[in-house]
């Protein structure tokens, strides 16, 4: 009878244990950001967190801005961020360079591969539907290997857009207030 309930107990720990590990984790704290271009608010701004001191995540907290240039980060699907240091990087996409943007979404996606498809015809000398070595269609740059053939520009100053230049550093999770990303276009 003792040993049943001593296995109980050990069965349960065994369950419960890893949960509570889990939970004692770090926890994810709210981060409201708030981004300004000489002033005025960045509306469609892209905000990405960066640990600091830390190899680079596949997913880092990010969100996008309001027509108040705020927003909220996620990381993944989950509100926040976990506490610690960051870097910053803000960018704004103008779009897609060369696409029809009034065109329904089917045709950009095939103007954006270069007409949609295989090359028709093949590389010379191969068979039709042939990628020519290095990758790429026929006539196209080497390494190309059907990736869209599109260019977005980035409408902000470049030295927001890179780790390596961003002034936004040090930047601390959780915090009292918003975190205000001033950028300037001088």
């Amino acid at each position: 009878m003792m040993r049943r309930s001593q296995r109980a107990i050990w069965l349960a720990l065994a369950v419960c244990l890893p949960t509570l590990a889990l939970s004692c984790g770090p926890s994810m704290s709210k981060v409201e950001v708030k981004v300004t271009l000489d002033g005025q608010p960045v509306q469609g701004a892209t905000v990405v967190f960066y640990p600091e001191g830390e190899e680079l995540k596949e997913v880092n907290p990010s969100g996008q801005t309001d027509a108040n240039g705020v927003c909220f980060l996620k990381t993944g699907n989950k509100e926040g961020a976990k506490p610690g240091k960051y870097k910053a990087t803000v960018t704004k996409s103008s779009g897609m360079q060369g696409i029809d943007q009034s065109a329904n979404p089917a045709d950009q996606m095939k103007a954006a591969m270069g007409g949609g498809g295989p090359p028709k015809g093949g590389a010379a000398g191969g068979p039709p539907g042939m990628m020519r070595p290095g990758g790429g269609p026929p006539g196209g740059p080497p390494g190309m290997g059907g990736a869209p053939r599109i260019a977005s520009k980035n409408e902000l100053p470049e030295k927001y857009g890179k780790l390596d230049q961003t002034p936004f550093t040090g930047l601390t999770v959780p915090s009292s207030g918003p975190i205000e990303l001033k950028l300037s276009s001088n």
